[in-house]
């Protein structure tokens, strides 16, 4: 057997990968592994919608907006008004 040809992720070539049942089809498995990542990620979703710095997020994102700002202005500033100025 060649042990390079031995895959077992679903994302990267399902129709390859090589299965050991018998009694359930690689179509039949690929739409149970779909339906757990859908289902996964809608979990994932919840969690991080219902959580309690998810409020934080908002003023998170207003700070680093603003930090990025004034590290673009004081870049411009240091080089002499000129963005490509070397």
């Amino acid at each position: 057997m060649d042990w390079d040809l031995l895959n077992i992720s679903f994302e990267l070539d399902w129709q390859r990968v090589i299965l050991v049942s018998q009694a359930v089809s690689r179509a039949e498995l690929h739409r149970m592994y779909q339906r757990l990542r859908r289902l996964r990620l809608y979990k994932y979703g919840r969690a991080i919608a219902s959580h309690p710095f998810q409020m934080d997020l908002p003023e998170y994102g207003r700070a680093k907006a603003v930090e990025w700002a004034y590290r673009v202005k004081s870049a411009f500033t240091t080089r002499g008004g000129a963005i490509n100025a070397g």
